[in-house]
């Protein structure tokens, strides 16, 4: 993340933020909250 950060690696850059913004999601929240009680997920869309 370091080296991307300088701009060598633009795609690792553009890969990190799209994580932290799945991971904010309340999508993904319910798909975690899913998996951990072993039920089908109930996706919204929601952000």
């Amino acid at each position: 993340m370091i080296a991307s950060a300088n701009g060598e690696d633009n795609g690792t850059a553009v890969e990190a933020l799209g994580s932290i913004l799945a991971a904010k999601t309340g999508d993904m929240k319910e798909g975690v909250a899913a998996f951990a009680g072993k039920r089908p997920a109930e996706f919204k869309g929601e952000w």
